[in-house]
């Protein structure tokens, strides 16, 4: 029975007594009846609001203005669940970081958070629901630790949570539908059992119990069974603090593919619609393949929406399938533009067909300008290219996991790494040619490419007086590039790993004047150790063999044509606390600055390769979800023989992230552990006086801005 004094005043007077303990016999009634049960609770709520106002006295004194500045959470014994997940499940928000910021700063000050007491109650009782329905039944919500300024008319909003003990799960049966058990020691058995999200010992959960009825239901729709049904019956006892549960399992009969149903496509043909489903007539029903047609409808970009499923029939031995599309326009034109600290303002705009003579062929035409304007680096000349393509991708090449992509392009570079030029802009680079793909997806996000790509670069180069040099040569190499692993979101933490080997051959017999064998693995893994934490870790070795006369690397023309074929070290993606590239060895040289003449640093990279860095992610106190932390250590070493021959560099630091729709934002800044004599002074210093010339403390320090995933 529910009992009025222990239910809140919500309009006028906020008591913070709020604290409702439902009875054991509630706790067992079926789903339907809980749902009648929160329905009665509310219309008992609403009919002791008037006695309520008047009846209980007033612990805090709010009214129509008062103003909520903070909502924070106090755990009494145990906390199981984060504060960002609680405070999802409310109404009333903490106010952000920008909100603070606009108490402070002129002309941007908006309208204060007002405090708005019935739903604060409202709040109690989500908070409640969410602790029953996740295995406390007699959770305790109150706010009586909340604080209130009577002068200011602030309230600061402080829920006191007293779990109480969990629901464990003591036993789950499997039987069939009229009352034939599934033995847990059978093969059956103990495959069904290895779907479920839930076992005995852990917590109850409604929301993992109704996810491992439908992960019942989907194995055996997977096996050739579309009309399974799965009831379930759970029966918990609250003084004893246990569930126990049985799933009730009718297989159906076993059914074949009859018809496929394609509704809502007016452009794109039927027949490419339902391929995709990858099942002819007679086939076995598929789960599986019903999602993955879904999901490779979607990945087109051709649909705005895409459903596919089986609709309502007679259960029989045969089955229907229905897809239902929503087209979106096939042509797209697409802009976007940025900001980098390095790469100064960019650029880039894209035109595309998406259905290009049908077959959903893509063809896209695309620009590229890094303009390097407003570009900061540190004793580096900034990068520039301006790029235009043409892109053609060809997918189910013969095969439904084959696809294809080609594509032509032209562009002109200033690279960092090559010398001086006098063309416009420093242009030190002209190049052509064409890039060719086959690209095997043997399962999501987990695909092996052949590659081949061939181009005519033209590389200048101003040497004494006004004399101009030109290198020209062909690129031509043949390249197996893997991606294994499973990937998740870096914005919920999740686990993920990822594996990219690489092992590419360049030789006069694919029409290069480079002869070489490189390799590469990059490894990154991350691994979720709470709701809002987690460690990331990411690796990179590589080896380059250049072959024939391409040994002699300290041949200028030589190590010129090899600049983008060598590997290097240091920036944001890679070890921090070192400008893009600098982190190993390195050259000072004159460029070109305005109408002057400068000094920066050019990277001369290595034949090998091996990088590390550990991080960890912790969630930003006092802010919201959104926001976090991490602590960094990385080091990695360069050198022109095998693994390991160089000096390590190591670095260290900390940063900011929050994330938005387009991926997370980061700003870093790292120490640099043990630099190297150049790190520590200016280039043109460096050149005249060498380690003789003043070191600046502050050059240890770098800082990094990405966005996207870090890892």
């Amino acid at each position: 029975m529910l009992e009025r004094s222990a239910l809140p005043a919500l309009a006028g007077y906020m008591t913070g007594t709020d604290s409702f303990t439902p009875s054991p016999a509630r706790m067992q009634r079926p789903p339907g009846l809980l749902r009648a049960g929160r329905w009665s609770i509310f219309l008992a709520l609403l009919a002791t609001f008037p006695v309520l106002v008047h009846g209980q006295a007033a612990r805090f004194p709010v009214n129509a203005e008062t103003v909520l500045r903070g909502v924070a959470f106090q755990f009494e014994t145990t906390q199981t669940f984060s504060t960002a997940l609680l405070s999802e499940q409310i109404a009333s928000r903490d106010p952000t970081l920008g909100d603070k910021l606009r108490r402070w700063l002129p002309l941007l000050t908006e309208a204060e958070q007002l405090l708005v007491p019935e739903e604060v109650q409202r709040d109690v009782m989500r908070l409640r629901q969410f602790y029953r329905e996740n295995g406390f039944p007699e959770a305790r919500i109150s706010y009586a630790d909340s604080r209130f300024d009577a002068r200011a008319n602030r309230f600061w909003l402080r829920f006191r949570i007293d779990e109480g003990e969990p629901v464990r799960v003591m036993s789950i049966a499997l039987a069939h539908y009229g009352g034939r058990s599934v033995a847990e020691d059978t093969e059956l058995g103990q495959a069904l059992r290895k779907v479920l999200t839930l076992a005995v010992g852990e917590r109850f959960s409604r929301i993992e119990h109704g996810r491992s009825q439908e992960q019942l239901a989907i194995w055996h729709r997977n096996r050739g069974r579309p009309f399974v049904s799965v009831w379930d019956s759970v029966l918990i006892d609250v003084e004893a603090r246990r569930a126990d549960i049985t799933y009730w399992i009718e297989e159906g009969p076993e059914a074949f593919l009859d018809t496929i149903i394609v509704q809502g496509n007016q452009q794109v043909a039927r027949r490419l619609i339902a391929r995709e489903l990858n099942m002819k007539r007679g086939d076995r029903f598929s789960q599986r393949r019903v999602t993955g047609a879904q999901r490779e409808l979607f990945n087109k970009n051709l649909f705005r929406t895409v459903l596919v499923d089986v609709p309502d029939q007679p259960i029989d031995t045969t089955v229907t399938v229905r897809m239902r599309v929503r087209e979106g326009r096939p042509r797209l034109l697409s802009y976007r533009a940025g900001f980098g600290r390095q790469e100064g303002w960019s650029v880039q705009g894209d035109w595309s067909h998406r259905n290009f003579f049908g077959d959903t062929r893509t063809v896209t035409f695309g620009t590229v300008a890094q303009t390097g304007l407003l570009g900061y680096t540190t004793d580096r000349v900034a990068p520039r290219l301006y790029r235009v393509s043409l892109n053609l991708r060809q997918p189910r090449l013969m095969y439904r996991r084959l696809s294809m992509t080609g594509q032509v392009f032209a562009q002109y570079r200033r690279d960092p790494e090559l010398p001086e030029s006098d063309l416009l802009m420093g242009i030190n680079e002209r190049e052509g040619g064409f890039e060719s793909a086959l690209i095997y997806a043997f399962l999501p996000r987990r695909t092996l490419t052949l590659q081949y790509n061939w181009s005519r670069t033209l590389q200048y180069s101003r040497e004494a007086g006004f004399t101009r040099s030109k290198d020209a040569f062909n690129r031509g190499s043949l390249a197996l590039i893997g991606l294994f692993g499973r990937t998740g979101s870096i914005l919920r933490y999740q686990h993920a790993v990822l594996v990219i080997p690489v092992l590419e051959y360049a030789s006069p017999g694919l029409g290069s004047d480079l002869d070489y064998v490189r390799s590469a693995l990059g490894i990154k893994v991350s691994r979720r150790l709470t709701d809002r934490s987690g460690l990331a870790f990411r690796s990179s070795l590589g080896r380059l063999w250049p072959q024939g006369s391409d040994r002699d690397q300290d041949d200028p023309t030589i190590e010129n044509r090899f600049d983008r074929e060598r590997f290097y070290l240091g920036g944001s993606s890679d070890l921090r606390g070192w400008t893009t590239g600098l982190a190993g060895p390195k050259v000072v040289r004159t460029a070109t600055k305005g109408d002057g003449t400068t000094y920066v640093y050019e990277a001369v990279g290595g034949l090998a390769k091996v990088a590390a860095d550990l991080e960890v992610r912790l969630p930003f106190p006092g802010l919201g979800s959104s926001w976090g932390m991490a602590f960094f250590v990385g080091g990695g070493q360069l050198s022109d023989g095998s693994l390991f021959d160089g000096p390590f560099r190591f670095g260290t630091g900390g940063g900011i992230r929050y994330a938005t729709p387009v991926g997370m934002v980061a700003l870093d800044i790292a120490w640099k552990i043990n630099p190297d004599d150049a790190d520590l002074r200016r280039a043109e210093a460096f050149d005249a006086m060498g380690t003789a010339a003043p070191a600046s403390w502050h050059r240890r320090w770098g800082f990094h801005l990405s966005i996207g995933q870090v890892f």
